[in-house]
């Protein structure tokens, strides 16, 4: 048995208006195209912005300003102050040390010169005055 030629006109007629469609959109397309490019290339400009506020992605913004800049940025600041406060303590308690020191050289000075002699005095009165020439 033989099995007859099956008639493919239909298809063939479809096919035919479908792949028409389809190249009177591409050549209309490529037409734009072509339009297009023979009207010359545009000029481009650059513009530099310094946005405060962002014009996309405003939720992370907000998010990253207020919820970790500014704290991290307060306590930078805070941490800095404290340092500063520490480091005069400090060199204040040094000088107070350093003062103490030289109260108690002076008040010995002071002793032994008032018990002494007139000679241990007068060498005394030497070694004083060479020290003051000394430190100008």
């Amino acid at each position: 048995m033989i099995a007859p030629k099956p008639d493919m006109t239909a298809t063939n007629t479809a096919l035919d208006q479908n792949l028409n469609k389809i190249n009177s959109t591409l050549e209309s397309k490529l037409a734009n195209i072509k339009q297009s490019v023979e009207a010359g290339p545009k000029p481009i400009t650059r513009h530099f912005r310094f946005l405060l506020f962002p014009e996309s992605n405003t939720d992370y913004y907000y998010k990253m300003v207020f919820g970790r800049l500014i704290p991290w940025s307060f306590l930078f600041v805070v941490v800095l102050y404290l340092l500063s406060v520490g480091q005069k303590t400090v060199e204040a308690y040094q000088a107070s040390i350093y003062n103490k020191e030289g109260n108690q050289c002076i008040a010995a000075w002071n002793e032994v010169y008032a018990h002494e002699s007139k000679a241990v005095k007068k060498a005394m009165d030497k070694a004083l005055s060479k020290v003051k020439v000394n430190d100008k």
